[in-house]
Order: structure tokens, then sequence, then C-alpha cells
């Protein structure tokens, strides 16, 4: 009733009680009644298989906001993406064989270290059918990073069960760091991509699904051969996930001795690296300055330092806050590696887990939490060595959002499918807006642009250069290479091998020495 309405009861006897004037409905009662029938409304004209619509529709925004203006953000075009390509042009060339002349090689030479695998073969069908660019180089990462935003919804619907498993694939699209990093060809993010599956498949097989365990074996080993770091996750991962679930594994002894024997097989070609090039993991460690390798360290000494670097990627604050500890090139502005404002989600979705941890899927959740930093901490923290927290944090978030959803529907009596609605359209919300900063803002969230910064300008220079050639044929270039790592890798992405003329260099050469420079040279 309105202000001002009355009621009044007739007796049997034909009296009337006195009409009560009621009281005056609160402002906030009738927006929660309006919205409760706005929400029942909705839910009534849904149709009977929305939720795989959502679902759709979140992964679809997943894929937009990677697709749209691919190439200038990052506005930089790195030397380890490029190399991707670049490595997959010289192994067609090669027939098929890496620099030392092995078919089919387990790992390519990435310059001066054996690090590169599973990224390379990805490139080469798009290669061989559209050549070489930043737009078809990085849109394979996207593509196959998909599939991490896909294993996440999967995760939280089939394992989870939970009512809005499309919120999951949302948060991880717009987690800032994973927004950066799935828009580059660097291999960190497709080893992060295949975990989200191993985790997935693992989950389906405690699940009852005998089949998925050898899946999980499978991209298991897609994550040890495609990013160094992630030989450590797995062997972290599969040491607690066999005591984990030791009594489960006993009573499916046949499935696990014949993923065991699927191991086996998958792990040929890691023995036949080892034994073409003995002592490339110590060489590769040496290589990255590890302490592991360092002579003057006892062994306490190098446990305890792995310990630091194991914490510092477990702390929280390193993960929600802005720091200075990463290159400007792997961080956004100002935002966290994950969303501040999931912050109280992340550590609710952990003491959910923590007090479920009995519930074989909430324990899985806080082991692979526990080994996201391991890979970094061999050898220091970096967030691509630790990109795997991405998968766990997005998963735990989704898990506290959900319960917040069904505490709010039953303390204010909303619809919870109205709730879920209003959540999912905020974040899809928010990953346009992080587009749109990205494309607009981007350029100049930083002002190192050099060596020891984003690097900026491999597009910028070889596009100028290509130009410049196309209307002076003819002309020869001297291109100072200083500004980037690898210039002559971004230079053979840019060029083909049968261009001539192009020369990389420093201008020291013509500074400190008397060097004529020829009529035909045009100096970059």
């Amino acid at each position: 009733p309105g202000k001002g309405s009355t009621l009044s009861i007739t007796t049997p006897g034909g009296d009337e009680i006195p009409a009560v004037e009621s009281e005056p409905a609160g402002k906030l009662t009738v927006w929660f009644g309006k919205a409760r029938q706005f929400a029942a409304s909705l839910a009534g004209r849904l149709p009977k298989n929305w939720e795989n619509w959502a679902m759709g529709a979140a992964l679809a925004v997943y894929l937009i906001t990677r697709l749209i203006g691919l190439g200038d953000f990052p506005i930089y075009f790195f030397t380890d993406e490029a190399v991707q390509t670049v490595l997959a042009q010289d192994f067609v060339r090669d027939g098929f064989r890496n620099y030392d002349d092995d078919l089919f090689p387990t790992y390519f030479q990435n310059v001066y270290q054996y690090n590169l695998s599973t990224s390379v073969y990805l490139q080469v069908i798009p290669y061989l059918l559209f050549g070489k660019s930043i737009e078809v180089t990085r849109g394979v990462s996207v593509l196959v990073t998909l599939l991490a935003a896909y294993w996440v919804g999967k995760i939280l619907k089939d394992i989870f069960k939970v009512r809005f498993p499309w919120i999951g694939v949302l948060v991880l699209s717009v987690t800032p760091v994973w927004f950066l990093h799935s828009r580059t060809a660097f291999e960190t993010a497709l080893a992060v991509t295949f975990f989200s599956g191993f985790l997935y498949y693992y989950l389906l097989y405690r699940g009852g699904s005998q089949r998925a365990f050898y899946w999980a074996a499978l991209l298991g080993a897609l994550v040890f051969y495609t990013y160094s770091p992630g030989q450590m996750i797995m062997a972290f991962s599969i040491v607690l996930l066999f005591f984990s679930d030791l009594r489960y594994h006993w009573q499916n002894r046949k499935t696990v001795l014949r993923g065991l024997l699927l191991g086996v097989i998958l792990a040929v070609p890691y023995i036949r690296f080892q034994i073409q090039h003995p002592g490339e993991s110590l060489r590769h460690l040496t290589q990255l300055n590890s302490y592991w390798v360092q002579t003057d360290l006892t062994l306490g000494d190098k446990l305890l330092q792995f310990l630091k670097n194991y914490l510092a990627g477990l702390n929280p604050l390193y993960w929600y806050l802005p720091n200075t500890t990463d290159f400007v090139r792997h961080v956004m502005d100002s935002f966290g590696h994950l969303w501040r404002v999931f912050l109280p989600f992340g550590l609710g979705g952990i003491v959910i887990s923590a007090l479920r941890v009995r519930d074989t899927r909430y324990r899985t959740l806080l082991m692979a939490l526990l080994v996201a930093p391991s890979g970094a901490a061999l050898v220091g923290l970096e967030v691509t060595r630790a990109l795997f927290m991405v998968i766990p944090a997005a998963l735990l978030t989704a898990v506290a959002i959900e319960w917040t959803i069904d505490w709010l529907g039953g303390r204010v009596k909303l619809s919870r499918t109205g709730l879920g609605a209003g959540v999912s359209v905020g974040l899809a919300v928010f990953n346009v807006y992080m587009l749109i900063n990205a494309l607009t803002q981007g350029p100049v969230w930083f002002d190192q642009y050099g060596l020891g910064g984003l690097q900026w300008g491999a597009k910028q220079v070889f596009g100028a250069v290509q130009a410049y050639q196309a209307e002076h044929p003819g002309v020869a270039f001297y291109i100072t290479p200083t500004w980037a790592n690898g210039t002559d890798i971004l230079k053979r992405f840019f060029f083909s091998d049968s261009v001539r003329g192009i020369e990389l260099g420093s201008i020291d050469t013509y500074i400190n020495n008397y060097t004529a420079i020829k009529p035909d040279l045009v100096l970059v």
C-alpha cells in the first residue's frame, strides 16, 4: 500500500471496523520489490539453454577484447614474439629440422639457449597459410588462450557445479596481467593455457572419468615442453596430487598405470634431447644466472633462496598492487597483476577452499595455487615465470563471487539470477573499458621506450624502412640495433631473407672512426 491508503473489514454482523491508515513503504523496500519483479520477469523470458548462451557470450567477450587492435597493444612487438615465426619459417625451409639438424626437434634454439618447442610448432601452419605478420603471430596465441577461458568455465560448470560459470571466464579475461600477455606471442601464455586444461581433466578424472586421466597426462606434457618453468610446475603438481589422492589412485590403479605408460611415451622426446644435448639444462640455468649453479652458495643457502622466491610469489601484495619488480613491458600501468577489486574475493576463495579442504575439488584448487610460483622460484620472481597464478586466482575468485551472490540473494531476497546477470554485465563492461584504455592510453603509460624498458619500435622502424625502400629502390640501409634485444630476429621477421641492402650496426662506427657514407646509404 502507498502512503494514505486505508484498510477496512466488515464483520459478519455487518459492523465495519474503522479504517486504519497504513505505514508508508520505505523507498528501499519499494526499489527491492521492483527489482524482484523485473528479475522474475527477465528470468521467465530466458530460453531454456540460456546458460550456454551466457557462456558463449563470455567467451565472445574474451575473444573480441583480444583480437581488436592486436597489432597495436602491447605497443611493442618483442623479439621473443618474432622468433616463434622466424623459427617456424626456418624449420619448414630446412626440411623440418632445427639448426642442429635434428629432425622434428624437441626444442628449438632461441639465440643461445634451447627453450622453445610447442610455441614454434603452433606457428608452422599459420605461417604457411598467411605468411609473417604481427596479427598472425599473436593471433595464434590468442586462439590458443581462448581454451584457457573455456577450461576455466568448464571447471566451474562441470566440476564445481556453480550457477554462473561464465563469471570465471570474465574474471580471467579482465585480469590485467593476463589481458596483456594473452595478446602477445610469448610462450608463457600457452603454457598457462595447457595448465588450465591439465587441471580440468584431472578434476574430471577425480570425478570418475577414467579417460580424462590420459588427457590430463597429455596436457601436463604440453606444459612441460612449452615453457621451461612449466617443468617445475608439473613436477610439483604431480607430487602433490599423487599424495593428495593416493587412495583414489590405488582404487583406479589400472588407469594410473596406463597413464604412467603414456607419460613414459610422452617423455621420449625429452630423453632424446638430453642424449643429443647433454648438460643443456644446467647450461640454461647458468645463462639465467640461477643461484642453483653458483658455487659460492651452500645447499642450505640455495634452499633458503628458493623459499624466499617462492613465498614472494605467493605474496598478495605482489599480485594485487602495482610493483617495480617487473619490467614495464610486463605490467598494465597502475593496475596490479590481478585486479585489486578481486582481492577480497580471492582471499575469500582461499578461505572457502580451506574450510572445504576434505573435498578434492577445493583441495586441488589450493594445490594449484601453491604450485603456481614454484617455476619462478628456481631463478627469480618475474611475472612471466609465475603467470600460472592467474588460473587458480580466477577460479578462487569466481567461487567466492558465487558464494557472495548466494549469500546476498538469501539476505536481501533479490533474485540470484538477477544478481548473477548484474555481475556478468559489469565484468563484460570492464573488459571493454580495459581494451579501450589499453588502446588509447597504453602508448603513454611509461616513458621507458628503449632497451631497458618497452623496446618499442619494431613495427615502426622496419615499417618506415619498408616504405622508404619501396619509394627508393636500390637504396641501402644501415640500422642501429641497440634499442631492442635480438634486432636481427626482428629484421628477419619483417623482411624476407632474399632482401639485400639492409645491414644492422652501431652508429659508433661512423662517430668514432672516419667511415665514408656512400651516397645510396640511409642511416636509421
